[in-house]
């Protein structure tokens, strides 16, 4: 079972009309998140995007549910279309029908390349609380420098966006 990556859903799905039957909700929902993202050779078959190769018993103990509870829940899915299903005598093959629909084509490209757009993420994060650490800091120093020269009559020293960056630049003391 996939245990990394992410998918997408959308809210409208909370009008879908198996929204409420919550063996057949869990089921849908289980067999999306667990479908492939990716072509993978499965027991000498290729297994598509948006297809899981599970037995009834493997989708039981994975949701919790009764053999019978899956099986009602996959007739309600294949009778409107949701899925499609083909069984052999070892799993049943599930495929999810509008799967690229529901998580595009960008959601493979991202999953099998998740790991330098976590970086990318944390790298820019951490610039920001840098920069928001700085701005904090200047805008301290400068009501500091009003309520200290209140009654004197004197300029408030400015500064402007590069001098404020290459400050910031220089700043390696910050602490996120």
């Amino acid at each position: 079972m996939l245990e990394k990556g992410f998918v997408k859903l959308h809210r409208s799905v909370c009008k879908w009309e198996w929204y409420k039957n919550t063996a057949t909700k869990n089921l849908f929902f289980h067999l999306i998140l667990t479908a492939n993202y990716e072509d993978r050779a499965f027991e000498g078959i290729v297994v598509k995007r948006g297809q899981r190769a599970a037995s009834l018993s493997t989708l039981s103990s994975e949701l919790g549910m009764s053999v019978q509870s899956i099986r009602t829940a996959t007739k309600h899915l294949v009778s409107t279309n949701e899925i499609t299903v083909r069984s052999t005598s070892r799993y049943t093959l599930y495929t999810v029908k509008n799967y690229n629909l529901y998580q595009g084509e960008q959601q493979a490209q991202l999953q099998t390349n998740n790991k330098p757009l976590t970086n990318g993420q944390q790298s820019t994060n951490n610039n920001e609380r840098k920069y928001k650490k700085v701005y904090k800091d200047k805008k301290e120093k400068e009501y500091s420098f009003k309520r200290a020269n209140r009654n004197k009559n004197v300029q408030q020293p400015s500064y402007d966006i590069e001098e404020l960056e290459e400050w910031m630049l220089n700043y390696k003391s910050v602490k996120p």
